[in-house]
């Protein structure tokens, strides 16, 4: 809602947001999009008392999911390396909370039920079960899927899947030829391994 394209529909998303939260008896809206990381000072401008899921996981997986979208190493690594330079400035903030993937796929109950705590919820036991009742998650004809791009229809898969823990396969989706240059990102002084360091990882 909060990216500039959108910046003249915000306040009519908003209102129809609101109206669906009110019929459902919803306390919060939950908005995902990973590009919120570069709006959360306007955010915090426009909105009353917002809260923010800070989301990351081991910075080569990252690079390597980036690339398999973007087809550039280089866009890849400075995409990972910008956002998460923007994650890092929030997590000394009240409003924000930080999720490590690694973490919360191998012990989602417990990372989960510290979230719904701090948002001030009741922990629904059931929230796990999310993936025994399938959605259409961002696809143009669930019927056709011809009209939807192969990202979209990844992501529909990755919703309706049950959670996993998080392993390590990087190397597999990345092109041989960039391996050195990432170890040397996520190596000794590299600015990779810096930033996974500011996020608790143990490099």
């Amino acid at each position: 809602m909060f990216l500039a394209n959108r910046h003249f529909q915000l306040s009519q998303m908003i209102k129809d947001f609101s109206n669906q939260a009110k019929i459902s008896g919803a306390k919060f809206i939950l908005e995902k999009t990973p590009r919120h990381i570069w709006h959360i000072d306007y955010i915090r401008r426009v909105q009353i008392s917002p809260r923010f899921i800070v989301t990351t996981r081991d910075g080569r997986e990252v690079i390597a999911s980036l690339y398999e979208r973007l087809g550039d190493f280089e866009a890849s690594c400075q995409r990972y390396l910008d956002d998460s330079v923007m994650s890092l400035r929030q997590l000394d903030m009240n409003d924000t909370r930080l999720i490590k993937l690694e973490q919360f796929s191998t012990e989602p109950r417990q990372e989960l039920a510290a979230v719904f705590k701090w948002l001030g919820l009741r922990f629904e036991e059931g929230v796990l079960d999310y993936h025994k009742q399938p959605i259409s998650w961002n696809l143009i004809n669930s019927g056709d899927k011809s009209d939807n791009t192969s990202h979209d229809l990844k992501r529909n898969m990755q919703v309706n899947s049950e959670l996993a823990p998080a392993k390590s396969h990087w190397r597999e989706r990345l092109p041989n030829k960039f391996h050195k240059d990432l170890y040397k990102m996520f190596e000794g002084d590299g600015v990779g391994r810096r930033v996974m360091q500011q996020f608790g990882y143990d490099v």
